[in-house]
């Protein structure tokens, strides 16, 4: 027979018991080994999970990534989701399931809370993820769980040859000026031009203040204002285009990080003039391949890219998530 004190006792630590697990599936930030376990969720790797998640944590440090918006839930940690925040207000958005199937239901909680924090303490405005082709089996635990997919981006790629003829011509009355800080404003104006019934993710238009953009632009690879070019129009006295290069010097290439034309200016040929002559600028300072990646439905960027020799390498599905 038990007492009122044993049955008191059980009770406590039945709730006790219920608790824990609850605070264990509920969202929250890892610490300690549960950091590295959840961690290792990010990698293709499994066991062990704690050597792979440390191995992770430490190259993340070692290339200054901020580690303080990682979440999880399970205990041991079943769901994790990082969020990396990048120039611009941008956060790149890693996850990972223990069982993809038993855990997508688990998801969308652990996701809404790091995009909260990141948008409460990071500031961030716009999450993006980059996953494979449609079979990645994060696709649809993610879009079920708020990222929404957008068409397939195509990475390309084509080697650049010295060349020893001068650039092309560009018609008469438009020139080309390079980055100066004064000349900030123009760029804004002709980034908002670009973006008018464009083919090129119109998805992500208006979703951050063009500033961020020009800030994310500026963060990928290695700016450098004599390659960030505006297409300036003398007879209209404003600017109808740009084309913005950053360098990778690690593998001797560059990033074509955006290029865009105003609509008066499109279908005259001068984006390819514009890329034909930033492929002789990059030859001359001996930069050996230009990548970048463009929205699989602009058909008119993919004619030009194949017509200058570029060729598909890669293939992401992007999703992105706006915070208000």
């Amino acid at each position: 027979m038990h007492s009122c004190d044993d049955r008191g006792s059980a009770r406590i630590r039945t709730i006790r018991r219920m608790t824990q697990r609850q605070e264990g599936i509920a969202p929250h930030r890892p610490s300690g080994s549960e950091r590295s376990a959840a961690a290792a969720l990010l990698s293709p790797e499994r066991p062990p999970l704690r050597a792979t998640g440390q191995r992770l944590l430490a190259s993340a440090r070692s290339l200054g990534y901020d580690l303080s918006c990682l979440w999880s839930s399970g205990t041991p940690p079943r769901v994790c989701c990082w969020i990396v925040p990048s120039a611009g207000r941008l956060g790149m958005l890693y996850a990972g399931l223990e069982d993809v199937q038993c855990d997508a239901a688990a998801l969308a909680p652990v996701l809404c809370a790091a995009c909260a924090d990141a948008r409460d303490r990071l500031g961030v405005l716009l999450v993006q993820a980059l996953l494979e082709e449609a079979d990645d089996p994060l696709l649809a635990p993610l879009t079920a769980a708020g990222m929404r997919p957008l068409v397939p981006l195509r990475f390309l790629r084509t080697a650049l040859e010295p060349v020893a003829a001068a650039p092309p011509s560009l018609p008469e009355k438009l020139r080309v000026l390079p980055w100066r800080d004064e000349l900030e404003a123009d760029f804004l104006r002709a980034l908002a031009r670009s973006y008018e019934d464009s083919q090129d993710c119109p998805e992500l238009t208006g979703l951050r203040p063009l500033e961020d953009v020009l800030a994310s632009h500026k963060a990928t690879g290695v700016f450098d204002p004599s390659l960030w070019w505006l297409l300036w129009s003398d007879a209209e006295n404003a600017p109808v285009g740009v084309i913005l290069v950053n360098l990778l010097p690690e593998s001797a290439s560059a990033e074509l990080v955006y290029m865009g034309l105003a609509p008066e200016a499109r279908g005259k040929g001068l984006a390819r003039s514009l890329l034909e002559r930033m492929t002789h600028a990059l030859a001359q300072r001996e930069v050996r391949e230009l990548v970048c990646a463009v929205d699989s439905r602009n058909t008119p960027a993919q004619r030009l890219y194949a017509a200058m020799g570029f060729t598909r390498f890669a293939s992401r599905i992007p999703l992105i998530r706006a915070l208000s």
